[in-house]
């Protein structure tokens, strides 16, 4: 019997197939942060990083101008990154953290937020 394998759409930045988002071959990292606790509106910045990620599997990813196709780059999208509940200090060195990895491995990194806090630990980790 032949074997069927359905055609699923990954979710992942866009919507890449595995052999360009291979974490150790690609060159930019993107990094959701799906976080909101202290927004001051009302809360839902959370969202905005799935969505990102949704709409980008409709972007075109060739670059006129470079002539070129850049997810050849590779492209590794994390899985959304847990909120730290404990308050924006905690959640931060958990950003700063997992943002300093990623950069000790000479990668490019993306993040998509999330609320404006989460930029305290992406700023100290790439001024370091």
């Amino acid at each position: 019997m032949k074997r069927f394998s359905p055609p699923f759409i990954p979710h992942n930045f866009g919507g890449l197939p595995k052999e360009l988002t291979n974490l150790k071959k690609s060159k930019v990292v993107v990094l959701p942060i799906p976080y909101d606790q202290t927004v001051s509106y009302r809360p839902g910045t959370r969202d905005g990083a799935a969505a990102i990620i949704t709409a980008s599997k409709y972007v075109e990813l060739y670059d006129s101008e470079l002539n070129t196709d850049i997810s050849k780059i590779g492209i590794h999208t994390f899985d959304e990154l847990e909120p730290e509940m404990k308050g924006p200090a905690e959640m931060s060195k958990r950003i700063y953290m997992t943002a300093q990895w990623v950069l000790s491995q000479n990668k490019f990194l993306v993040t998509l937020g999330g609320e404006h806090s989460i930029s305290i630990g992406i700023v100290k980790a790439i001024s370091e």
